[in-house]
């Protein structure tokens, strides 16, 4: 009962610290906030089923401050489409998980919520940038990469316009397996389509 409620002071503590990280994101990009509400969401949903009520609402806050390495990439290249983006340019793009561990260990959020948004960028198949495979790659960073499929489906699928929500779950599923946990993939279509 103890641990129960000192990791639910730790999210609780995650969301204040974090809050200064997600106004300066704010700044450089105006929609940050929806973006990280909605990110924050969907982290709920799927992290409630999988582990306890601290747990989970830490997965919620590392899931809400995953862009706030946005802070260190160039405007220009936040504005440009994925699509026209060179591959130094993308890599550079990517790297914002890398800072954002650092800004969230920097503003005293836990450590294993400044490693999940790390290891957000690591796929299901083991093609990530450490290698991380399937279980090896922690439930927190496997639940916010599903929240950043759903969140990025506007910017990445061309009939996005159209409908973005049936975009961003036509995308998780085709990522189900691959990049992303399949079990979670298939909840987050549940999920968002209920």
């Amino acid at each position: 009962m103890a641990e129960h409620g000192r990791v639910g002071e730790e999210a609780e503590l995650a969301r204040e610290r974090g809050k200064p990280l997600l106004i300066a994101l704010g700044q450089r990009l105006p929609n940050a906030e929806a973006r990280s509400e909605i990110a924050a969401q969907l982290a709920s949903a799927l992290a409630g089923e999988r582990a306890d009520e601290g747990e989970a609402a830490m997965i919620r806050e590392a899931a809400r401050l995953q862009e706030v390495g946005k802070i260190y990439v160039a405007e220009q290249l936040l504005a440009k489409p994925p699509a026209e983006l060179t591959g130094a340019e993308l890599e550079t793009v990517r790297a914002h998980y890398e800072h954002g561990r650092a800004l969230t260990r920097g503003a005293g959020i836990p450590n294993r919520a400044c490693t999940w948004i790390m290891h957000a960028r690591e796929r299901w198949d083991g093609e990530g940038p450490a290698g991380l495979a399937g279980d090896e790659i922690p439930l927190g960073s496997r639940v916010i990469a599903v929240t950043r499929e759903y969140l990025d489906a506007a910017l990445l699928e061309p009939d996005a316009a159209a409908d973005p929500r049936a975009a961003a779950l036509a995308r998780i599923g085709r990522l189900a397996g691959s990049a992303l946990d399949p079990v979670l993939a298939g909840d987050a279509v549940r999920a968002a389509a209920g």
